[in-house]
């Protein structure tokens, strides 16, 4: 039986120094063959130079690097553009301010062939440092499509998948700004693909700053947020799925947590906006509506967990 092959597309925008961390990791992985396209998206440093030193010094037959530009803004972009040059069965997505453990490739191949191929996606769990500070993140080990709603569980380094699904469900949507991951891992697991989880503990490392991509202020770039949670909507709306309305209650909500957390954060207007239009959305369910008016009192004043509490009464 031929090994499975692995491609990692990491798209990179003026990390000159970060992604030297980032690449090391993904060198001394202990699985071969491995693929790795690196995707400078119009950066102003020296970040290219970087990228292509790494491949001049470190490529072998077993460890092919591909170096390519694109000039079209965005990590979403960046990625469509790495994934084209992907011909493996096996796809990940990695960012360029990450790192994964040694053996974090092998353990998604093992776990590939425990499951004698009967799977689509494999993820693992990661950790955040946060000023020194660090704190796990275990992906839910059931209702894969319900957890990611609330929790983002699967994120853009934490996972591989099948190339074919990625290009069933449509690749990253280029429009979305914001929340990219979560809006194709919406996508992703609306087509119900076979998923397991690593047991291992491995983790993929994750190190939250400033210069985060995301941003930590919820208010800040609130029309991509916002229309991450459109985006969503509209593909459950147009999927197969039998559980729309369920979805389509549980997507709602997102939209009234982020119009609570920016109340939080004291952007009444957005708030009170974002609050109007999800009241519009739930005009003929008045039950629902007092409900999500609830929490969105609630998050604004500061309260955590309420999408447990979401999760157990809305169905």
């Amino acid at each position: 039986m031929s090994k499975i092959e692995v491609s990692i597309v990491i798209p990179v925008y003026n990390r000159a120094g970060m992604v030297k961390a980032t690449l090391e990791s993904v060198r001394v992985q202990t699985y071969r063959p491995l693929h790795l396209v690196l995707v400078d998206n119009n950066s102003t440093d020296n970040t290219l130079q970087v990228l292509q030193d790494f491949k001049k010094e470190n490529e072998t037959p077993d460890f092919t690097i591909d170096v390519i530009e694109e000039t079209t803004p965005g990590a979403c972009a960046a990625r469509n553009a790495g994934a084209k040059l992907v011909n493996s069965e096996w796809l990940m997505f990695f960012d360029s301010d990450d790192t994964m453990d040694d053996c974090l490739v092998a353990e998604y191949v093992r776990k590939v062939q425990e499951c004698k191929g009967d799977v689509d996606v494999v993820v693992t769990d990661l950790d955040f440092n946060k000023d020194g500070h660090i704190f796990h993140s275990h992906f839910a080990r059931k209702d894969f499509l319900v957890n990611h709603i609330f929790h983002a569980g699967l994120s853009t380094q934490r996972y591989i998948m099948r190339k074919s699904l990625f290009d069933k469900v449509g690749r990253w949507n280029e429009n979305v700004k914001c929340w990219n991951d979560w809006e194709l891992g919406v996508r992703v697991l609306l087509q119900n693909p076979r998923v397991a989880v690593l047991d291992t503990g491995i983790y993929v490392h994750v190190t939250v700053h400033d210069d985060s991509i995301t941003g930590a202020n919820y208010s800040q770039n609130h029309e991509r947020r916002e229309y991450a949670i459109t985006a969503a909507i509209d593909a459950v709306e147009h999927s197969e799925c039998e559980c729309k309305k369920m979805l389509w209650k549980y997507l709602m909500y997102r939209k009234v947590l982020l119009a609570g957390l920016y109340k939080k954060e004291g952007c009444l207007d957005l708030a009170c906006a974002l609050w109007n239009e999800a009241c519009g959305e739930l005009q003929n369910n008045t039950l629902l509506k007092w409900f999500y008016w609830l929490m969105y009192k609630y998050v604004g004043c500061g309260g955590r967990g309420s999408q447990r509490v979401v999760k157990c009464l809305v169905r």
